[in-house]
């Protein structure tokens, strides 16, 4: 049993995975090589602290507490009969969970400020939801009463539209027969995907898609987007 810091570990062992990711081959080879630099133990320490969390949450649910989070989605089938994962597998899901957010949150509000200051119409409209919303009393404002704010969302999906802080979607794989996509044939068992950004600037979807517009978040044929 040894302390150790969580954000600390999350970043030092992220830039150094990320920095040799790129070369798979060759992975397990720098890795043996380099083994002495303190970045691989920070990256063992967040994998440490990941499975300690993990194990105590599971001891708790089979003493009997039941989890009301995503926690309780990998170790229950939906009928809320025990269908547990392999440990392995859950640890790696609550890893890929705690790592994913720690960079993306900040790119997308910092992102979604910017635009704000760009555009002073759009930020005068928020301010004025805002104020509706809540009491002159309130510093911070509770999550409750702006969780609901319908321009507040418009304007993070239009900046989460504009810059998404992922590149990329999720890949897919073209059937075993093959298929033609936008009048190009593509072999079966190809993966294939669409960078974010293209597709959110497509105008035959996102009519002046280089406009910074949350409006037509609120536009009736908005949930057809």
């Amino acid at each position: 049993m040894y302390q150790c810091r969580f954000r600390d570990s999350l970043w030092r062992g992220h830039t150094i995975h990320m920095a040799f990711a790129w070369l798979p081959r060759w992975y397990d080879t720098i890795k043996a090589i380099t083994f002495w630099h303190p970045r691989w133990k920070a990256g063992e320490n967040y994998g440490n602290i990941v499975s300690t969390l993990c194990k105590q949450r599971l001891d708790r649910y089979l003493a009997g507490e039941k989890p009301d989070n995503f926690f309780a989605s990998m170790l229950e089938g939906r009928g809320g009969s025990m269908n547990m994962l392999p440990l392995g597998e859950i640890i790696a899901d609550c890893a890929d969970m705690l790592n994913a957010g720690s960079d993306t949150t900040s790119i997308a509000l910092t992102n979604c400020l910017y635009l704000l200051i760009k555009n002073p119409t759009c930020l005068a409209k928020l301010r004025n939801e805002f104020d509706e919303a809540l009491p002159d009393g309130d510093v911070v404002a509770p999550f409750d009463k702006v969780k609901y704010l319908p321009y507040l969302k418009a304007c993070l999906d239009e900046s989460l539209r504009l810059y998404p802080p992922s590149a990329t979607t999720t890949p897919r794989m073209t059937p075993p027969q093959g298929q033609e996509i936008m009048g190009e044939w593509i072999a079966g068992n190809t993966t294939v995907l669409c960078p974010t950004y293209t597709l959110h600037r497509n105008p035959a979807t996102f009519p002046k898609p280089d406009t910074y517009r949350p409006e037509r978040w609120l536009e009736n044929d908005a949930k057809e987007i």
